[in-house]
């Protein structure tokens, strides 16, 4: 379940890849308790290697548009 964040704070759960476009550099994580997917960029994996199946824990904020958006990749555990 996400935790709750502190205003300007970002929320941290844990997630599975759902997928990943090398190619351009994103990817999209479903975690339970967040109605849609969340998108993520390859700057917030930094250097971790992100695939399909991974379980992963990272940071997330709400944009203005209403959609889910990773703030940071913090870490990536073996695939389920």
């Amino acid at each position: 379940m996400p935790q709750n964040p502190r205003p300007n704070e970002d929320a941290i759960t844990q997630g599975t890849v759902k997928s990943v476009n090398t190619d351009s550099g994103y990817g999209f994580i479903v975690a339970s308790g967040i109605p849609q997917d969340i998108f993520f960029h390859r700057t917030t994996c930094k250097h971790l290697q992100i695939r399909p199946g991974n379980v992963v824990t990272f940071g997330y904020r709400k944009t203005e548009e209403g959609r889910y958006r990773a703030t940071r990749i913090i870490e990536v555990g073996e695939s389920r």
